[in-house]
């Protein structure tokens, strides 16, 4: 039960299920932002330590991602000063989020070529699945293609027999337990997100509940102080005006009246 609570999300309006699904955009937006500009930093690297050995498969390879994360920001950027509708955003994030994935793809099915491994793969897999927040659909559709994609492709750029059958064994292992890392953060960012508006509903009614709460104490207050047959105020009430006389501290005078009123019922 314990495992399966882990995966779970608390019952909730689905209006607080929109606020969610909002605040999770901002925060991918954020980090893609920083994402796309270390991209742009490694891939600098990469191309200029490559080129003195010629133009090859690989230069273009990080040239596409150099030219991808540029491009991205460049929308970002335009994006925020047009302020464009949450669904474009998202597209755009899923998109850039799925682009390095299958960058990391094309680069390990190039590999098997020259050096059989799959380190390209599983570097882009693993920061995609521990830096971005997906819900299990979105990482389905960034995630599974590329998957089957690479699966599909190794038999074709890796010969060897055993190197090939541990290749699956170690990337099957892997991309479970990335996948098993991506939902835990995200069920634990909404879980958090929930209680947090939980008790800020809880604080707005607690508030409401005490302003209310001095309103009915005034009133009770003024009630307590005034005869309920005249609406002058009582014996309560006239000394609490003495009291607040004497205590005040300028030097007016007080002066009292005692009048008898006869058949004052009547």
């Amino acid at each position: 039960m314990g495992i399966l609570h882990a995966f779970t999300l608390p019952s909730v309006p689905k209006e607080n299920k929109q606020k969610l699904k909002e605040v999770v955009l901002e925060e991918n937006w954020k980090r893609t932002k920083l994402f796309a500009i270390i991209i742009l930093f490694f891939e600098a690297i990469l191309i200029v330590r490559q080129l003195p050995g010629g133009i090859d498969l690989y230069v273009g390879l990080y040239l596409g991602l150099f030219s991808a994360a540029a491009i991205y920001l460049l929308c970002i950027y335009i994006m925020e000063k047009k302020k464009i509708p949450t669904g474009y955003r998202m597209f755009m994030v899923h998109f850039f989020v799925f682009l390095f994935l299958a960058w990391g793809t094309m680069v390990t099915l190039l590999d098997q070529l020259h050096y059989g491994h799959v380190m390209a793969f599983v570097v882009n897999y693993m920061c995609v699945s521990t830096l971005f927040l997906a819900n299990g659909k979105h990482y389905l559709l960034f995630a599974l293609p590329n998957v089957v994609f690479l699966y599909v492709g190794l038999p074709f750029y890796q010969q060897s027999a055993n190197m090939l059958s541990g290749h699956y064994t170690n990337l099957t292992v892997f991309i479970f337990f990335c996948w098993l890392a991506s939902q835990l953060l995200y069920k634990g960012f909404a879980a958090n997100f929930f209680n947090k508006l939980l008790l800020t509903e809880i604080n707005e009614e607690l508030e409401a509940q005490i302003a209310q709460n001095e309103v009915m104490n005034e009133q009770l207050k003024k009630q307590a102080m005034l005869d309920e047959l005249t609406g002058v105020p009582n014996r309560r009430g006239f000394q609490d005006y003495i009291h607040s006389a004497l205590a005040n501290e300028s030097k007016r005078r007080l002066s009292l009246f005692l009048l008898d009123v006869d058949a004052f019922k009547s």
